[in-house]
């Protein structure tokens, strides 16, 4: 592919995160604390930047997802058993290959709801049942099917942009459509395992799925 046409890629794909933050923008308690969230400068600088500076399409897509994933803990309760005390970390975990960036680590450590965040990665889903948020990077559907069903009932939130994720009995899934980033929903997997979402976050859901009739 050539210089203009790569440009042309990479702008068409700054546009689409540029307005998926005004969408996110427009919900008062979605707006997003750039002071302490870098990694949105990232995006920002990415945008800024000529196309020879770019990052691929790609890692900015992860980087909005990683922000994503921040800024949405803010409207997730989890039940009081989930931890083991009043300040145990708050963990977010990545099961099978890491699509994140350096910034997305700087979270670690960092406080919300009360709770240090931490960040751990797995190859495989064996050690999985202490996370609270848990990223399923993995392609198998056989191997993401086996690991939702194993973790079933537990208070994890798993997210994926596997194509249709939240029919496999995953929680959140990211997913494409027509440039923009969008997020579906399965409030009755969440439910079964006492998770709660709060309005601000279903109200962004592009689809909530509240019972089995609506997958």
């Amino acid at each position: 592919m050539n210089d203009t046409g790569r440009h042309k890629i990479e702008r068409g794909y700054c546009i689409s995160v540029n307005a998926w933050f005004s969408q996110l923008n427009s919900l008062p308690a979605f707006r997003v604390g750039y002071r302490n969230l870098r990694m949105i400068g990232l995006l920002f600088l990415l945008i800024a930047l000529p196309s020879s500076s770019f990052s691929t399409p790609l890692a900015a897509e992860y980087d909005l997802k990683a922000a994503y994933l921040y800024k949405m803990i803010k409207f997730i309760d989890w039940p009081t058993e989930a931890f083991d005390r009043e300040d145990s970390p708050l963990r977010i975990c990545i099961v099978g290959p890491d699509p994140f960036s350096a910034s997305f680590y700087e979270l670690h450590g960092k406080i919300v709801k009360g709770r240090p965040l931490t960040i751990l990665r797995f190859n495989h889903g064996d050690h999985v049942a202490h996370c609270h948020i848990l990223y399923i990077s993995i392609r198998d559907k056989r191997r993401v099917s086996q690991l939702i069903k194993k973790i079933s009932g537990l208070p994890i939130v798993t997210v994926s942009d596997n194509s249709k994720f939240v029919k496999q009995q995953g929680m959140i899934g990211f997913i494409n459509k027509s440039q923009h980033m969008l997020i579906e929903i399965n409030l009755e997997v969440a439910q079964a395992a006492q998770i709660v979402f709060r309005a601000q976050l279903l109200e962004v859901a592009h689809r909530v799925i509240r019972s089995r009739e609506e997958r």
